[in-house]
């Protein structure tokens, strides 16, 4: 299953990139510049650099991907966008 994720590089969503890749599904994370590096297991992740605020990359991630998107940030961040609250 793809699923686009918000928040993968942090303490809760690495742990939920870590069971995603173990269950065979694709990843898709939404990486802040400067945080490349902290992505769980880059090489089963597809990455789109942006921030939460940034429309196009969270357009970007959720492009073809919308079997599942889960969100491990901030929800008041993406409290314009309704399809994922």
């Amino acid at each position: 299953m793809k699923v686009a994720l918000f928040g993968g590089t942090g303490f809760v969503g690495s742990y939920i990139v870590d069971e995603l890749v173990s269950r065979e599904h694709q990843p898709r994370l939404m990486v802040r510049p400067g945080s490349e590096g902290k992505v769980p297991k880059p090489e089963y992740c597809e990455t789109v650099s942006g921030d939460i605020h940034d429309d196009y990359a969270i357009r970007e991630t959720l492009y073809d991907w919308k079997e599942l998107p889960m969100n491990c940030c901030s929800l008041e961040a993406l409290s314009g966008w309704p399809i994922l609250l």
